[in-house]
């Protein structure tokens, strides 16, 4: 089995190349496999906010607020996504 760290190594690293579905794929993929990994649940995030997914994004980040609720990094997130999504409209 691969590990976390390697899954996520290569989501980024495939991101950053331009392979946006990939990188996202990989990442859903870490997510599946580790339910626990807020760096993936970040990483995810970060996907689906630059891409202009934000309602996704504050959907997948809301549903995340029970398991994680003093997790700064989580809200910080959702305040990225919340404000990126206002100002659009």
């Amino acid at each position: 089995m691969t590990g976390l760290s390697e899954i996520l190594k290569t989501a980024i690293l495939v991101r950053d190349a331009g392979d946006i579905d990939h990188a996202e794929s990989q990442t859903r993929a870490a997510l599946k496999a580790f339910p626990g990994s807020m760096d993936a649940v970040l990483i995810l995030a970060d996907l689906l906010r630059k891409h202009g997914r934000l309602d996704e994004a504050r959907v997948f980040l809301e549903r995340q607020l029970p398991a994680w609720p003093n997790h700064s990094d989580l809200h910080y997130q959702l305040a990225r996504v919340v404000i990126e999504y206002y100002r659009c409209q």
